[in-house]
């Protein structure tokens, strides 16, 4: 399946994470090489990766980080806030996408 193909194309990245204990902040495109260690949002959104990997382990930790970080840290940290909607909200089954890339919420069903 195609969804197969993208994930075994992201191993690497898995592999990073796996290596630095979060999702790299910076990778050179060219040569494959990491720097440190990306921000909260950067592992919130690497959750269906993660899941779609069969990293369970990776995936709890990953999961734990963008919580705790979340919370604690109290700026402003925009684009890791809208990051985390993407993966936190995925992880708790609050919505999915569709085989045609449409939004399935949680809370699809009518009201009566």
């Amino acid at each position: 399946s195609e969804k197969a193909v993208l994930v075994q194309k992201m191993q690497p990245f898995v592999a990073a994470t796996k290596a630095l204990g979060a999702p790299a902040r910076e990778v050179n495109t060219e040569t494959g090489k990491y720097t440190q260690a990306g921000s909260a949002g950067f592992s919130a959104a690497a959750l269906p990766l993660l899941a779609a990997s069969g990293e369970s382990a990776l995936l709890e930790t990953q999961f734990r980080r963008a919580q705790n970080e979340l919370v604690v840290d109290k700026n402003d940290h925009y684009y890791d806030n809208v990051l985390s909607l993407f993966g936190l909200g995925w992880h708790e089954e609050r919505y999915r996408f569709g085989v045609q890339g449409e939004l399935l919420p949680a809370w699809s069903e009518r009201c009566q």
